[in-house]
């Protein structure tokens, strides 16, 4: 499991850096079990399979568990999962959802166009296009 034992050294709520030591191993957990041996983070690459960006699938899911913390935090009562366990899941789909965010824009960037997310129609760094067909104009980070 990981170990994060450097950053106890830092400055700050000790038990902060302990529950950062927990979603480590909370995410090892899962990616043991979701991930595959080349990709920990495979099942979360699914959502392209969908016609949404990674990142955005990974907020989805962090977006299901902020209905549970709502549920909780309303009714003062959760099923077959913890309020910790809710929580920690959360912060870990924040962070996950960060990582596959700055993947998309280093194939971006390597790619020279663009992703580009909104309400309109997604585009893909593979070209792919929504239904209205607007396509943006290459972008070269160079000239910025």
């Amino acid at each position: 499991m990981p170990h994060l034992g450097p950053l106890h050294c830092q400055h700050g709520d000790s038990r902060f850096f302990t529950i950062l030591e927990n979603m480590a191993n909370l995410h090892a957990r899962k990616s043991a079990d979701y991930g595959s041996g080349e990709d920990p983070l495979t099942n979360l690459r699914n959502a392209e399979e969908f016609g949404v960006a990674n990142w955005i699938g990974c907020m989805i899911r962090a977006n299901d568990k902020m209905r549970r913390i709502k549920t909780m935090a309303c009714v003062s009562k959760l099923h077959c999962e913890s309020l910790e366990d809710s929580l920690l899941d959360l912060a870990n789909y924040s962070v996950l959802a960060l990582i596959l965010f700055r993947e998309q824009q280093q194939k971006a960037t390597k790619a020279k166009v663009p992703e580009i997310v909104c309400s309109g129609p997604l585009i893909t760094s593979s070209g792919s296009v929504g239904s209205t067909g607007y396509v943006p104009k290459t972008w070269n980070p160079a000239s910025d």
